[in-house]
């Protein structure tokens, strides 16, 4: 009877998670390890990476805003001010680098990690314990919206759904198919 552990064992067993241990016919335990996701390519697990797909979504709004001719404003005009949107800028990028930080240690204690590799562990601490993804929550509603304020313009909305669709449907899902292998 052949397995993935042992060409004679039994292959009826369910699929473990990343890193989980389990006992070989002889009695010595073997390191079961999940390939990484694919990331990049038509074909890939994840087409885009994912600080990429916001990058990619930001020059569509403002390809959008190119193409219509019309920046469409959105900012009242005492906010309009470009010292008040780099203000906006300064707060979010401190914000962000928090948040990013946080969610990296939190990774990091748990065994996880944030490049789609095989995992250990699963990050249940702050900022896990707030949301599923912050990194992914961060970038559609605090670095998009940064950019609309910084950019002025409306057309940061549209792209930034797609954004949200694509990690949603896209990205996420191949992460938790990492998490069940």
């Amino acid at each position: 009877m052949q397995g993935p552990l042992n060409p004679q064992a039994p292959s009826s067993r369910a699929p473990c998670r990343a890193g989980t241990r389990l006992p070989t016919w002889a009695g010595s335990a073997a390191m079961v390890v999940a390939p990484p996701l694919s990331v990049g390519g038509l074909n890939a697990d994840v087409p885009v990476f994912p600080p990429a797909a916001g990058a990619l979504a930001l020059v569509a709004s403002l390809l959008l805003w190119r193409l219509s001719g019309n920046r469409r404003r959105w900012l009242p005009t005492p906010f309009a001010h470009l010292a008040f949107r780099m203000v906006v800028l300064a707060a979010a990028v401190g914000l962000t680098a928090k948040c990013v930080n946080e969610s990296g240690a939190a990774l990091q204690a748990a065994g996880s990690g944030v490049n789609f590799t095989p995992i250990s562990g699963i990050a249940t601490s702050f900022p896990y314990d707030r949301t599923r993804n912050p990194m992914y929550t961060g970038l559609v509603f605090l670095a998009m919206p940064t950019m609309a304020v910084l950019f002025d313009t409306a057309w940061v909305v549209l792209p930034s759904a797609g954004l949200f669709f694509y990690l949603d449907k896209v990205v996420i899902p191949s992460e938790e198919k990492l998490l069940t292998t």
